[in-house]
């Protein structure tokens, strides 16, 4: 990270990250964010609650689908593989990485990937 003053530095992208930094740039403050990781959105987006979400709806509509009478439409449910059943995962993942990259971008929050470290009592350095 350059040198730079900040009102604040968030530290990873989050849900609690991400609200914390828009919220305090809409509120004029000035906001770096530092995420290591190579995706934006932390655990929830990327490994925890949102893909196994997915996964899960994924299954209980391709488990129901056979079930269900659809008046008037006439299907036929073929065969699936892993590759097809986390295709959906792979769709939601990217579309809530990239509407956290628009937030981040529409706040103007300065983004720096990686990881940092106190280099003094108010002061990060980029590593």
């Amino acid at each position: 990270m350059s040198s730079k003053h900040f009102d604040l530095i968030v530290i990873g992208s989050g849900p609690a990250g991400e609200k914390g930094a828009a919220v305090a740039a809409y509120h004029g403050k000035s906001v770096a964010m530092i995420e290591k990781e190579p995706h934006l959105g932390g655990a929830a987006a990327n490994t925890g609650t949102l893909p196994s979400k997915t996964l899960r709806e994924t299954a209980l509509m391709l488990s129901g689908l056979e079930q269900r009478n659809l008046q008037g439409l006439s299907y036929k449910l073929s065969r699936f593989n892993v590759q097809d059943f986390l295709a959906q995962e792979r769709v939601v993942k990217d579309h809530e990485r990239a509407r956290i990259q628009q937030n981040l971008d529409r706040h103007k929050v300065r983004l720096s990937r990686g990881t940092d470290t106190f280099a003094a009592a108010h002061t990060f350095s980029g590593t």
